[in-house]
Order: structure tokens, then sequence, then C-alpha cells
């Protein structure tokens, strides 16, 4: 009866489990994204994350596996611009070192986004980044070193100064 009840209940929680969606940190993570945007005043919030429940697997722009049910794709990519000059997405880094399965963030043309570098260290599987013309107007972003996992890094339309850092 022992091994019955156990299977009974590693079932119950594997179920209760898959139909949660997605990770409660990783789901806090998407909401804070989603209120910095509107912070910033954002014409496009991202209005229906939250709405379908706690699924964050089911909003879009958000892909998860679907064995761990942890966000793998992240499409950001023109959820912010604005024709005010003085307006800004202050976008801090450190909101994907939630997202552990990470392997691809798009945070193109998102024109007047001010980005932290820190939070990349944590994204060990990230393979694939879009920071093009999101007016990164540093030198080269360092962390880029730090994510060993990087296979496609994407930096067109930014205003970079000086050179590669040395390997």
């Amino acid at each position: 009866w022992g091994s019955w009840s156990l299977t009974l209940f590693l079932l119950l929680h594997s179920m209760l489990t898959l139909s949660s969606g997605c990770f409660v940190e990783e789901r806090a993570a998407l909401l804070d994204i989603q209120s910095s945007l509107i912070r910033a005043h954002s014409p496009i919030a991202l209005d229906s994350w939250g709405k379908d429940g706690d699924d964050c697997c089911s909003w879009e722009r958000v892909k998860c596996n679907n064995t761990t049910q942890r966000v793998s794709h992240l499409d950001l990519s023109s959820v912010y611009f604005t024709m005010d000059v003085d307006d800004r997405w202050y976008l801090n880094f450190t909101v994907f070192s939630a997202f552990r399965e990470l392997q691809y963030l798009d945070l193109s043309y998102n024109y007047q986004c001010l980005l932290s570098s820190e939070g990349f260290v944590g994204l060990a599987k990230l393979r694939y980044l879009d920071l093009s013309d999101t007016m990164w107007e540093v030198g080269f972003p360092e962390f880029i070193g730090e994510i060993v996992s990087l296979e496609v890094l994407t930096l067109n339309g930014n205003r970079m100064t000086g050179g590669l850092p040395d390997a």
C-alpha cells in the first residue's frame, strides 16, 4: 500500500506542477518586466500577461521548455518606443536571472531603452541575444564574454564606441 500512495502522490504533484505553468520566480520576473514598461508609458505594455492566469507559458512572446516548463524563449522586440525624447525604459538585466533555462532573448528595436549589464551572468544556457537598435551608447558590452553558451549576438544599429575587449 505504501508504494501505491507514493505513486499517487507523485502523480498528483506532477499534475499540479504542470497545470500551473511556469515557475513562480519566472512569472514574477515577467510581471516585473511588464511593470517597468507601464512605468515607462509604453504603448505596448504586454496587457495579456497575467490575464490568462498563472500559466506564463501561454503568454504572448513567451515560450517554455515542454519538459521542464521553464521559460526558454523571450521575445521582447519592439515592445517599447516613444515619441517623447525625455521618456526612457529602464530595464535592469538582473530580472533575467530568474530564467535559468533561457536560450533565446530578443530585446531589439526598443528605442530609448537604457540597459544595465548586471544580471546576465546567471544565464548559462543563453544561445541567442539580440540587442539591435536599443540605443546602447557605451563601449562593447563586457558582460557578453561571461555568457559562455552564446552562439548568436546581434548589435546592429547601436552607437557603440571603442574596440572589442581582449579575450
